[in-house]
């Protein structure tokens, strides 16, 4: 779902008629909002706002294999950011993600690394500007394309509450 529009002319409103409805019977469907704006929290119970410095680590591999996050994030920020059809840029992604989780000693091949920290996001940036400084041009557009992610403190810090958290919160908000 797309809702566009400009200043003023009900987006918000919107939303909330259409987070209040499907959150009602028996078949409510939870909710993640991470509001800049603090507009959501009269209708949702759980709402993350990243300028109060609640932050979250979308690495973090919760018993999944490095490849699989990896491929949901590079796939996910793809569909968000990149343009379309922009397989190689997602390559690129991809790779900075590999090799963010390799600095980590974070390995695909051996489980017993999986339970290691999970690297910080601010690594896909450092991987990025290094693929873009031995020449390569589609890091280099993938690494513009997600300057604002960089920029905004939700994926900038530590993990103070891990993802695994938030979607138990989010699950037991509706039970």
């Amino acid at each position: 779902m797309v809702i566009v529009g400009s200043t003023g002319t009900g987006k918000t409103q919107t939303i909330k008629a259409i987070i209040y409805e499907l959150s009602k019977g028996d078949r409510r469907v939870p909710f993640f909002i991470v509001d800049f704006m603090n507009e959501y929290g009269d209708v949702v119970k759980t709402v993350l706002d990243p300028m109060k410095g609640v932050f979250i680590n979308p690495l973090e591999l919760l018993g999944e294999p490095p490849s699989t996050v990896k491929y949901k994030i590079a796939g996910l920020l793809g569909r968000i950011f990149l343009q379309k059809k922009a397989v190689i840029q997602e390559r690129q992604l991809r790779k900075a993600i590999q090799r963010a989780y390799e600095s980590a000693g974070i390995m695909e091949k051996d489980e017993k690394t999986w339970h290691k920290p999970s690297p910080k996001f601010s690594c896909i940036e450092r991987f990025l500007e290094e693929l873009a400084e031995e020449g390569n041009k589609e890091a280099e557009r993938v690494l513009w394309r997600l300057e604002p992610l960089f920029d905004l403190p939700i994926f900038s810090e530590e993990t103070q509450i891990p993802l695994k958290e938030i979607l138990e919160m989010c699950r037991d908000t509706y039970q």
